[in-house]
């Protein structure tokens, strides 16, 4: 990690012991070996862990932790660097106790100062050419081949240095290599932290894809300035830099990145010059670029029922279906069942505006209560009617008015326009039946947007022959005969029988 920034803010103090430490935060691949290196007491690091005498944390090549100690300052481990606590590098260094002694045993790591206002004790760090006391400095310590060469940069503050029975205060501006069984180090003069030449932008507007971002910086123009070998730029999620998104080394004779396919969120961006020996500057101020999306809110449901919404991020201006770029405090609604053209820019001027269409299926649900009606007669005896209602209206039970309704049906059968009635939100139309079809299927599309369909079945209407009235009576039509018929003849009468008519 580049080194941290005076103005960052600092994790809370940890409450330790001065024989105690706390791992404030981890990123990456780190690792927590016990004190005598047992596989079974290798564990991963956990934020808030407690370290106590003797334990190593070690951090893999994408690995880094912060570790608190009691003092208030605190200890950023760079990645494949290994750090034994409370055990001193040799077995005794002069002035110093060994139980409150931790030593890089290799890598490197970046030394925080405690909080201002904080009155810190200093606490020992030693290497096996050097001890250094942390707790009044933003500072670098790095130790090479196991310890035998340690190089060590000061950003703000002084630092205390013992390099065997040699003492002296490391100041702001100045780094210095010490190696063992040599003579003293040679002060150095560190390199001044970039400036930026066409920084980040602040504000990128995105529809939900990613962007590419770029920059550029130069060397920091005051005199005496360490010419650079070569930049590094660090990109994270926060302010301190612990959730780093990546660091990348630049040649130095092209100040400029670009970071590719950056989804929308806030981003951090700082610089760092590096010398031909290895040595830092502190780091260029931090960028802060937000790239942000409008959101849809989708409608809800129950009690607080609420229609389809856009959040629009703060400090973009936006304006929909036509409307004026302007900023907004609170989401811009919806309406249902149709598509919807954003409007979104940086500043009001509408300077490198973007738009795009919300689909109408982002736009809330559109509820609908259709029905449709059987004709009235038989198909089998010619062409019959029928007709269809259809209702539509939002989350919250409002009715949708002017919509655009087109109604298409299967099988012949005819679907007249579709045109909404003096209630707001219904919708009629008529159906006309071809001669014997008894099913079709009519699909529904609204504002050009939405579909959907639904089966209609005539059924057979039973058609029952009246029955013929009865004859009437007429006495000018009717025809009347009289019979008279004799009584019986008796045989012993002769007389011949009488007819009358």
């Amino acid at each position: 990690m580049a080194p941290a920034m005076a103005s960052a803010q600092a994790p809370p103090v940890a409450e330790v012991s001065r024989e105690q430490a706390r791992l404030a935060w981890v990123r990456g691949a780190v690792e927590v070996l016990g004190a005598d290196l047992r596989a079974d007491e290798t564990h991963r690091a956990a934020e808030g862990e407690m370290l106590s005498r003797g334990q190593r944390v070690r951090t893999g090549a994408d690995g880094s932790a912060m570790i608190a100690l009691a003092n208030g300052s605190f200890l950023e481990l760079d990645a494949n660097s290994l750090l034994v606590m409370f055990a001193p590098a040799s077995p005794s260094v002069a002035g110093v106790s060994p139980s409150t002694t931790t030593t890089l045993a290799r890598g490197s790591m970046r030394v925080r100062a405690a909080p201002l206002g904080l009155r810190a004790a200093p606490i020992a760090v030693s290497t096996l050419a050097v001890t250094v006391w942390t707790g009044r400095a933003d500072a670098m310590v790095a130790a090479d081949l196991g310890g035998h060469i340690t190089r060590m940069a000061v950003w703000r503050g002084r630092m205390r240095v013992r390099v065997g029975t040699r003492e002296y205060l490391l100041t702001q501006g100045y780094g210095v290599q010490e190696e063992v069984d040599h003579g003293p180090g040679v002060l150095q003069l560190l390199p001044r932290a970039p400036v930026w030449r066409a920084s980040p932008p602040t504000r990128l507007l995105s529809f939900g894809e990613p962007l590419d971002v770029s920059a550029q910086w130069a060397p920091n123009p005051r005199a005496h300035t360490v010419p650079a070998s070569e930049w590094k730029v660090q990109v994270a999620r926060d302010e301190s830099f612990r959730d780093l998104v990546e660091s990348v080394r630049v040649p130095a004779a092209t100040p400029r990145w670009t970071g590719r396919a950056y989804s929308p969120g806030t981003y951090h961006v700082r610089v760092v010059a590096i010398d031909v020996n290895r040595f830092e500057s502190s780091s260029s101020a931090v960028a802060r670029i937000q790239i942000a999306a409008p959101t849809v809110l989708p409608a809800t449901e129950g009690p607080e029922e609420q229609r389809a919404r856009v959040r629009i991020p703060q400090g973009f201006f936006c304006g929909l279906d036509g409307a004026p770029l302007t900023s907004w405090e609170q989401p811009l609604t919806l309406m249902p069942g149709r598509p919807h053209a954003l409007r979104c820019a940086t500043d009001p001027s509408g300077r490198n505006a973007r738009e795009r269409t919300i689909p109408a299926g982002l736009a809330g649900p559109l509820r609908r209560e259709l029905q449709i009606n059987a004709p009235a007669s038989d198909t089998d005896d010619g062409p019959a009617v029928g007709s269809l209602s259809l209702r539509l209206h939002d989350a919250v039970g409002e009715p949708v008015s002017l919509a655009r309704v087109e109604a298409v049906a299967s099988n012949g059968v005819v679907v007249d326009p579709v045109r909404e009635t003096e209630q707001r939100g219904v919708y009629t139309a008529t159906l006309h039946w071809p001669r014997g079809v008894r099913a079709c299927r009519v699909g529904f599309t609204v504002n050009e947007a939405l579909h959907f369909e639904q089966e209609a079945r005539a059924e057979r209407v039973q058609v029952v022959a009246p029955q013929a009235p009865p004859p009437r009576y007429d006495p000018a039509t009717v025809r009347v005969e009289t019979m008279r018929i004799a009584p019986p003849r008796d045989p012993d009468d002769d007389a011949p029988f009488d007819r009358e008519e």
